[in-house]
């Protein structure tokens, strides 16, 4: 394909997070596709990530951020620019509400230019009635798009409720690097059953996590096994207030490792047999993306979006009601009775992973940008059941935030 056939699409997005720098590098490798990626800001508040260098293709647009109205509100003028730099096939626009969105949103659809949204589920937060307001002003240039690229399962039912059949919706949820996770060896041996079963969370210490869950539901499997383990990895405000919540009679066996940057997290995957997410609510939930290449069993939340996709109860792992300790423990307690479903359930996690590679997510997106350029015209009729689809035309097995 020569370089004149290319699909050339530019990507705006909030900022460089190591999974969609990975991804984003994945499908500028793509030959099919001619990818350029701007940035609203470099860092949030909540974030502890390295500040990488970025690929040629990619860089941050000047601008501010207002985290007074919300985490990474930014505006960009300088988008307008961008917008006009080069005959954009497509726009993918990876938010809704910030204030650089919306002005992209509105400008692509007044001057006719096929754009799509990537984002997780919408409206799952409550609001009060300026609040509501706002979001349905948010929303309101969603039903202009060429397309929704919704993240899981959870996100396409969502946005095909709030844009209607006139504008297709595709699942394409994250996709990461999962190479050094694939490459952990899960000897099949008994070890959890010699050892006691070592569970693993990773996340911010907030309470939409459900950290202070997770803890409850521990310290009713820990009289079970004295052996059994549970790492906290991650950081944030209710740090120090979850260390407190442990029990003394439990303490040595609760491990709070802090933050790690994210080339350090394979080894402390390792050190694990189960990954634990218990959210009150995720959008998705890319650590369970890692886990499933890991090889290691799941349990997470019904409301973690990734759960959809990624765990197949009684499978690979169990899904649980959010913020309900007693379930969490008992599919807890399931590991620990019977430590051999580690080893099964993880061997089926890792087959599994062979479709969630980065590689993988490129490709999806390829085929995504395929089907809107052939569409013609924004508006069309939605695709079958919200399926993305691989090269080869097969469904994929498989939430903006406000």
């Amino acid at each position: 394909m020569s370089s004149c056939e290319r699909i050339r699409v530019l990507i705006l997005t909030v900022m460089p997070s190591p999974y969609q720098r990975e991804l984003f590098d994945a499908m500028a490798a793509q030959p099919g596709l001619d990818v350029r990626v701007r940035y609203y800001t470099d860092s949030a508040p909540d974030r502890q990530w390295n500040r990488a260098s970025l690929p040629s293709h990619s860089r941050i647009m000047p601008g501010f951020a207002v985290h007074s109205i919300a985490r990474c509100c930014c505006l960009n003028p300088s988008v307008f620019r961008e917008l006009r730099a080069e005959p954009w096939d497509l726009v993918v626009v990876g938010d809704y509400f910030t204030l650089t969105a919306q002005l992209a949103m509105r400008y692509l659809s007044w001057r006719g230019v096929p754009w799509v949204l990537w984002g997780e589920a919408p409206g799952i937060h409550a609001r009060g009635r300026i609040g509501r307001w706002l979001r349905r002003r948010a929303q309101g240039p969603l039903r202009h798009a060429a397309a929704i690229a919704a993240i899981g399962t959870r996100a396409v039912a969502a946005y095909r409720e709030l844009v209607g059949p006139r504008v297709s919706v595709f699942n394409i949820p994250y996709h990461c690097d999962l190479a050094r996770y694939l490459a952990i060896p899960r000897p099949r041996n008994p070890r959890a059953a010699l050892s006691g079963v070592r569970f693993l969370f990773s996340g911010q210490m907030i309470p939409r996590k459900g950290v202070d869950v997770l803890i409850r539901a521990f310290e009713q499997v820990c009289p079970r096994d004295p052996r059994t383990t549970l790492t906290l990895l991650g950081d944030g405000p209710y740090r120090t207030r979850y260390r407190r919540m442990v029990s003394a009679e439990w303490r040595d066996r609760v491990r709070f490792v802090g933050f790690r940057q994210s080339e350090d997290l394979p080894a402390l995957f390792a050190e694990a047999d189960v990954f634990v997410l218990p959210s009150r609510y995720d959008g998705w939930g890319v650590v369970v993306n890692e886990a499933l290449a890991a090889g290691m069993p799941i349990l997470a939340t019904s409301s973690v979006g990734a759960a959809a996709d990624l765990i197949v109860p009684g499978t690979n792992g169990f899904v649980v009601p959010p913020g309900d300790a007693g379930a969490l423990a008992e599919a807890m307690m399931r590991f620990v009775t019977d430590p051999s479903l580690v080893d099964t359930f993880g061997a089926r996690s890792r087959r599994m992973a062979a479709d969630w590679t980065v590689e993988r997510g490129a490709e999806r997106w390829y085929e995504l940008c395929q089907r809107v350029r052939r569409q013609g015209r924004r508006g069309a009729t939605a695709v079958a059941g919200g399926e993305s689809a691989g090269p080869a035309g097969r469904p994929c097995g498989c939430g903006a935030r406000f």
